[in-house]
């Protein structure tokens, strides 16, 4: 029997034994795994908290981005002693991205009287205009702490979104088994309740045969605990029933966020999913390109190849290199005792000054930058370790998933055929009955297997829906728009 056959011949069945008082009326839609989908989506309190998590990230990432805002700095000092004058400044860094460069800027101001070893403190009427620059060439030119940890949080946002992604394939994998289990459940419901009814439709008619003498007394007492049995297996199911819509009421909610337990009118027919894409190698190279698990792992290495880079920066001397411009502005502030030394202070003052430096420094032995490099090493050896083993579990996972789905099709196909040759064998053992052939036991034993075998049916059904999520959640292609198994 092919997979089509498989497919349609226990749909036949199962909705063959559904019976009209659990089917849902036709002005009640019946709930599918879409609406309870979106509602996790838009109500689930794990979105919530995984997409918080991620606008923190964001926070965190334009905090990190002020360490590239511009510094204005300040400061006034007064001398009331022997040399009284007052010096005032004010200034502005400015970090930015380009080789770590720091540009510079300001005013300053120096009036009254200063000694003569501190004669540069002294600038015209309208004070001093400097800018510059400051370009580190070795240790921290390439990379430093402040474009790392911009670099770095850039990537934690891009984990964070990962986050989201394995909260909402989680939820929808968890959401889509409650919902499967509950269907089930409303179908193990319909079975144990037509066992029932047919026990008790029988229960009448032997109460009569037994009066006039038609079939022993006891054959009707016999049906009578039949009844009670099946009252009480039918007891059971619909317990069965109301836990799995209290489970599914985890992640059904309504517009406050409050579970709602789904009414039984709108279960739907339990239906075997349609034969999947058994691609192996296909799903294999789905998995590991779009699952979050995976991909989080691949930015937390990248995010390790920022901290590696830094490391190996940190190891370099420092060399720096800066350069300045100023400009004295208006008449010089000075009191000369003759007009010449006035004419050569002005003329001090009048032109640009610019100065160029180099400076150099060596931590030895440098512990701090070795003893960073050698844990980087260490996490990322860690990562990797974790990459290789999530690549073999994702193996695992989609080959589980596919082969449940083959062995479901298989029982789904046994099944069907033990159905009918139940329901054969028991129609034939009731005409013995009526034909005084065969008692109210041996009927019993021969409906009990119809009943047993419509819902190893169900199960068989169950497990193929339950194999379908597997190996949509392991492929992560229940997050597709138009995954609806």
């Amino acid at each position: 029997m092919n997979a089509i056959a498989i497919v349609v011949a226990a749909v036949a069945v199962i909705v063959a034994d559904a019976p009209s008082s659990t089917t849902a009326p036709a002005a009640v839609r019946p709930l599918t795994l879409g609406d309870v989908w979106n509602s996790v989506e838009a109500h689930h309190p794990t979105i919530a908290v995984a997409a918080a998590e991620a606008a923190a990230a964001r926070g965190e990432q334009l905090a990190q981005d002020g360490a590239f805002d511009p510094v204005v700095k300040a400061k006034t000092v007064g001398d009331v002693g022997y040399y009284p004058g007052i010096i005032a400044d004010v200034g502005v860094d400015v970090p930015t991205t380009l080789w770590g460069t720091t540009l510079s800027g300001g005013w300053r101001g120096g009036y009254g009287d200063f000694p003569a070893y501190d004669g540069k403190l002294k600038t015209n009427d309208g004070g001093e205009l400097r800018v510059g620059l400051l370009v580190p060439l070795l240790r921290d030119g390439a990379i430093d702490r402040r474009r790392a940890g911009v670099e770095r949080l850039s990537l934690e946002q891009r984990v964070q979104d990962e986050a989201v992604r394995a909260a909402r394939l989680e939820l929808r994998r968890a959401a889509g088994l409650a919902y499967w289990e509950w269907v089930a459940a409303g179908a193990r419901v319909d079975v144990a309740r037509r066992a029932l009814a047919l026990a008790q439709t029988r229960d009448a008619q032997l109460a009569e045969r037994a009066r006039v003498g038609d079939v022993a007394a006891f054959e009707h007492r016999d049906n009578e605990r039949i009844v009670a049995q099946r009252r009480a297996r039918l007891a059971s199911t619909e317990r069965g029933l109301e836990k799995a819509a209290l489970d599914l009421a985890l992640f059904l909610r309504d517009d406050d966020g409050a579970p709602v337990v789904v009414d039984v009118a709108r279960l739907p027919s339990l239906t075997t999913p349609a034969p999947a894409r058994d691609d192996r190698v296909a799903l294999v190279d789905d998995a590991r390109r779009l699952r979050p698990d995976v991909a989080r792992l691949r930015i937390v290495d990248e995010q390790l190849g920022v901290d590696a880079r830094l490391a190996d920066n940190q190891l370099l001397p420092g060399l720096s290199l800066s350069a300045g411009v100023s400009q004295d502005l208006g008449d010089s502030s000075s009191t000369p005792s003759s007009p010449t030394a006035w004419s050569a202070a002005g003329k001090t003052r009048a032109v640009p000054e610019a100065e160029v430096g180099v400076t150099f420094d060596l931590p030895v032995p440098v512990r701090q930058a070795r003893g960073r490099v050698a844990v980087v090493q260490a996490q990322r050896t860690r990562v990797a370790a974790q990459a290789r083993l999530l690549r073999d579990r994702v193996v695992v996972e989609v080959d589980d998933a596919r082969s449940a789905a083959r062995a479901a099709a298989a029982r789904i196909a046994a099944a069907a055929d033990e159905v009918a040759a139940a329901a054969a064998v028991e129609d034939a053992e009731r005409v013995r009955f009526d034909a005084g052939d065969a008692t109210m036991l041996m009927v019993n034993l021969r409906e009990t297997a119809t009943v047993d075998a419509r819902l190893a049916t169900v199960d068989a059904a169950l497990d193929a829906r339950r194999a379908e999520v597997a190996l949509l959640a392991a492929t992560a292609h229940l997050l597709d728009d138009d995954a609806r198994p």
